[in-house]
């Protein structure tokens, strides 16, 4: 029940990184809700982080001490995934690389089914599309050069 436990330590890690990068924020202009200035951001993400590393840490403090295998599968998928859409965000495309992320993501997960992965990916991609590119305006070509 101590803090030895590794995920209660992963837990403060991840809580001092919220802190670090508080402390880097702090020195923007925070600006208000209605007219946000660079710092105002980082500084909400650095405090979620360091609220939900907390509240992770309690509730790994106060939970039974069950092993947990590791599972090499989803981290192959979930990196091979944010890997590919690196590599082809450029060349072929935001729906392109997009998509197979999402399948790539969801092959991480075993009881996912090929088809509850295609759709999936369908959906985020087009709806990924419209908030980034077409909400937000970030120049993302949608097929590729």
């Amino acid at each position: 029940m101590g803090l030895g436990k590794p995920q209660v330590i992963a837990a403060l890690l991840f809580s001092l990184v919220g802190a670090g990068a508080l402390a880097l924020a702090a020195s923007y202009p925070m600006g208000t809700l209605t007219r946000m200035e660079a710092g105002f951001f980082p500084v909400m993400l650095s405090l979620s982080l360091i609220v939900l590393a907390l509240v992770a840490a309690i509730q790994d403090r106060n939970a039974s001490a069950e092993p947990v295998g590791i599972r090499l599968w989803p981290f192959v998928c979930i990196m091979g995934g944010i890997a590919l859409w690196a590599l082809l965000i450029e060349r072929a495309g935001f729906f392109a690389a997009t998509f197979l992320l999402t399948v790539c993501t969801a092959a991480a997960e075993v009881e996912n089914t090929i088809l509850r992965g295609i759709v999936l990916a369908a959906c985020v991609s087009l709806g990924g599309y419209a908030l980034f590119v077409l909400g937000l305006g970030i120049p993302l070509t949608p097929f590729g050069r």
